[in-house]
């Protein structure tokens, strides 16, 4: 998503920080917005992960407001994380189960969030809007944008879905105003990932992605294999990263499995060794869901925070921060860290970058079902 500085590949911050090379989000070229295309429709492919129908999100709040979430009884062996220095947490949004039910137009499930449907139409948004990133968006852009928000006119309007993710023009509004990124966010910026490296194999390490809604199931006693039924003994030994983003008492952070090397890699925006300790009750119940899998025991790994990553100083750019460490991970050549201290500074950029692919990519999914629907009737006449 961003315009990064040269850097020198082979460098590390620390003997800790062995990751890899930038590479920018934002490629997708500008686009208009056809006026006569109908309702957004779910036709682009999902990432493996993202297979489940709806489930729990997170909910809409302030972070001055928000109530921490009760993470579930650690389970299975236990990883003695290391000592670091004490640093301040930070806040975000709760996150609370949700109801399912059915479109009474397209009998698809849809998801209800405080016994409201993402189809309801009574809480109209801003139909112009001036986010802090708009600047940095080129004319055509900025165009763009305010066209969708037009279009997209109500608070519950889904401008993208895909698999198990459903965005609305909500969750727009909380990338461009500086709120805080939900678990549906995240596995956005991994379902654009995905899609990035299969444009680009030769750049990128071969990974393996579990979405944030597996442990977020589990924590409330509703435990499904859908998103690790990818994992197998046989993927993992062609695999060389586990990809874990992590929701814990409203802060996100990064845990990277690190498989040839026999270690975690916990990325963390606000660096507190209190942030590890939810690491070890991840580790445990990601061996006991898999344990026919691995070979080695990853309980025993130890787990390292990455020193010398940018980092926040706010309370709210944590799942901004996830989805760029995960941009660099994946990628095949290590990374000097100390090149992107400017992160914090260009995040209202990367906030309306990644607001803008999301909504392109709606668009180019409804043209393409309009197309679909196009070339159907004429077959039928």
């Amino acid at each position: 998503m961003d315009e990064q500085p040269p850097t020198t590949t082979e460098q590390e911050a620390t003997p800790l920080g062995d990751e890899s090379a930038p590479i920018p989000m934002d490629e997708q070229p500008p686009t208009t917005i056809e006026q006569e295309a109908t309702r957004l429709g779910d036709e682009s492919p999902p990432i493996t992960t993202m297979q489940a129908p709806p489930s729990p999100t997170t909910k809409e709040q302030s972070p001055s407001t928000s109530t921490k979430e009760q993470s579930p009884t650690t389970k299975g062996k236990e990883i003695v994380p290391t000592e670091e220095t004490q640093y301040p947490t930070t806040t975000g949004k709760e996150i609370v189960p949700t109801e399912e039910t059915q479109s009474p137009t397209t009998g698809k499930e849809i998801v209800t969030v405080s016994s409201q449907t993402v189809q309801d139409i009574q809480s109209p948004a801003q139909t112009a809007m001036d986010y802090p990133g708009k600047i940095f968006l080129a004319p055509d852009m900025q165009s763009f944008m305010d066209d969708c928000f037009k279009k997209y006119a109500y608070r519950q309007d889904v401008v993208f879905s895909s698999g198990n993710v459903i965005l609305t023009r909500r969750d727009i509004d909380h990338i461009l105003l500086d709120d805080c990124l939900d678990n549906f966010h995240i596995d956005t910026c991994a379902f654009f990932l995905d899609r990035k490296i299969k444009a680009l194999p030769a750049i990128y390490q071969p990974y393996l992605y579990i979405s944030p809604m597996h442990r977020i199931l589990k924590t409330y006693n509703d435990y499904t294999d859908l998103y690790i039924k990818h994992i197998k003994k046989e993927t993992l030994k062609r695999t060389n990263l586990l990809i874990m983003p992590i929701i814990n008492n409203n802060h996100w952070t990064l845990l990277v499995g690190r498989l040839k090397e026999r270690v975690w890699k916990l990325y963390d925006s606000l660096p507190n060794p209190q942030h590890k300790e939810i690491c070890v009750t991840v580790v445990n119940e990601l061996y006991i869901d898999l344990i026919k899998c691995f070979d080695a025991d990853i309980t025993k790994w130890r787990i390292n925070i990455v020193r010398g990553t940018p980092t926040q100083s706010n309370s709210f750019d944590c799942g901004m921060f996830v989805c760029k460490y995960m941009e660099k991970v994946v990628l095949k050549d290590k990374v000097d860290w100390s090149a992107y201290k400017y992160w914090q500074n260009k995040m209202p950029r990367y906030r309306a970058d990644f607001a803008y692919q999301i909504l392109l990519e709606g668009e180019r999914v409804e043209l393409n079902n309009v197309k679909k629907r196009i070339e159907s009737t004429a077959k039928a006449h």
